[in-house]
């Protein structure tokens, strides 16, 4: 229907996939995706729905992984009320300054706080979740472990280790999962558009019948730096392309 109407298709929906955490207790009510909590509120910010559908006000807020995504999440429990506000990392806490792992121009491995973190949160590293607690019927908290890193000789984690009789429960009302977010699926948009995926799962376009893809899209979870070039790069061929170079 699409490729009726218009001369040429850019194909830029992101990797609107979340990884997900399937341990015990992940249906309860209070267990939710990051996206679901940040969407919201952009769309009650725009004035697309009328309130906000999470009632933060008062409740201990778990953020379960320790990105960019998670400190938004971290961001918005603030604004929303929340009186307690965790984010716990599988990882273990990163150092203070470059890791000599992540020599420039690497994306740096090293310890990152955002405004969101200083305004009101207590960050936990190197725990692993193992089950979600149930109580009334909802979400009343995670059962976490400790966990021991191997690190390479360059100080990057490479392989953990549970450690006995560490586990503990995390108190909460909401648990939300920032854990990053996976490729466009083989199947789906790119089978009905007839588009070629490459061995990673990502989507290549197809310039002879005018669809071009690019930013996450194409290449999976990456930095919006390269998601703005991709997209400089698709808008150069699609303009050759209607050009008929």
């Amino acid at each position: 229907y699409l490729l009726r109407r218009f001369d040429a298709l850019a194909i830029a929906v992101g990797t609107p996939l979340c990884r997900d955490l399937p341990i015990p207790g992940r249906e309860l009510p209070g267990v939710h995706f990051a996206l679901e909590l940040l969407g919201a509120q952009t769309r009650c910010n725009a004035g697309e729905i009328p309130f906000f559908p999470f009632d933060l006000r008062g409740k201990k807020v778990l953020v379960i992984g320790g990105g960019d995504t998670g400190s938004d999440c971290v961001g918005t429990a603030v604004r929303q009320g929340a009186s307690e506000i965790t984010q716990i990392e599988l990882l273990p806490k990163p150092p203070e300054k470059r890791s000599y792992s992540t020599p420039w121009p690497d994306w740096a491995y090293m310890l990152r706080t955002s405004s969101s973190h200083a305004e009101l949160c207590q960050r936990l590293w190197s725990l692993n979740s193992k089950r979600f607690i149930e109580k009334d019927g909802r979400l009343a908290g995670v059962e976490v472990v400790d966990l021991d890193w191997e690190l390479s000789p360059e100080g990057k984690p490479v392989k953990f280790t549970e450690k006995p009789g560490s586990s503990r429960i995390i108190d909460c009302d909401f648990a939300f999962l920032a854990l990053g977010f996976l490729g466009v699926p083989k199947d789906g948009l790119a089978a009905e558009l007839k588009l070629n995926v490459d061995g990673r799962g990502r989507l290549q376009g197809d310039a002879s019948r005018g669809i071009f893809v690019c930013g996450d899209a194409a290449s999976g979870q990456s930095l919006v730096v390269r998601a703005i070039a991709s997209a400089k790069r698709a808008a150069t061929e699609i303009g050759a392309y209607l050009a008929g170079k």
